[in-house]
């Protein structure tokens, strides 16, 4: 597993200027936290050569993907469209994003469209409420749409069950085990969704130890402050290295 790191911890202006402060190379841009001039020579030529020493994915600004609102709807589909070029302009390997939680309709074609015509792969990631909150229908969706990947959310998982919406969150991921090929680490007190430090509570561990036999290529630290991110790395580098020497 590969630890690295969500840009949302870095300032929304000039983050690509200070990627070289974080201590891994796996990186995953945030394109709703983090600013870019969305002009295509200007991602080709300044940003793209400088992203290219970092092991990439990019987390798409769409969160409302087939929503009930036909307006919001087709914005979300161009914005995931527009999304997966400038992945494909940065070499990014993955792209991670949401389906709406008031979702009417899933339209599995245009995913799998998507799925095919993206050179890296697509993760539909959980989210903390309502619809693609359980794992039924982000299971029927993975197994409609075969190249779909899947980005396990921790602290969203946490939310969902707190919520009630996942009855029990360890069989959440019992039950998609095998399509978890990406993670985002973050935690909250279970009131909303903070992003704040995962830090080595027993619950947290025993998440750490389950990720150990799934193996999923990255684990994504996604706080929303730089001090939250460096305690997240620190507790689970730590973790990580101490039963690998055990």
């Amino acid at each position: 597993m590969k630890l690295g790191f969500s840009t949302s911890c870095l300032p929304r202006s000039g983050w690509n200027f200070v990627l070289n402060k974080l201590p891994s190379k796996v990186i995953e841009v945030n394109l709703s936290k983090s600013y870019l001039p969305f002009i295509e020579e200007t991602l080709k030529e300044k940003i793209a050569p400088k992203l290219s020493a970092y092991d990439l994915s990019l987390h798409s600004r769409t969160h409302h993907l087939f929503s009930g609102n036909k307006l919001l709807a087709d914005a979300e589909e161009k914005m995931l469209k527009a999304d997966l070029y400038v992945a494909e302009i940065f070499g990014a390997k993955e792209v991670v994003f949401h389906i709406a939680r008031d979702v009417k309709r899933v339209d599995f074609k245009l995913l799998e469209t998507l799925t095919s015509n993206f050179s890296g792969k697509l993760l539909l990631e959980n989210n903390n409420r309502g619809l693609f909150s359980s794992h039924q229908e982000i299971l029927e969706t993975l197994e409609k749409v075969p190249g779909l990947g899947f980005c396990l959310d921790w602290g969203h998982l946490k939310l969902a069950e707190k919520r009630g919406f996942v009855e029990d969150k360890f069989e959440f991921i019992n039950s998609l085990k095998k399509h978890i090929s990406y993670v985002h680490l973050h935690d909250n007190q279970g009131e909303y969704d903070s992003h704040s430090a995962f830090l080595l509570t027993e619950e947290n561990e025993k998440f750490l130890e389950l990720m150990k036999k799934i193996s999923p290529g990255k684990l994504i630290i996604e706080t929303r402050t730089w001090e939250d991110a460096m305690k997240t790395y620190e507790s689970v580098k730590g973790y990580l290295e101490r039963k690998v020497h055990k």
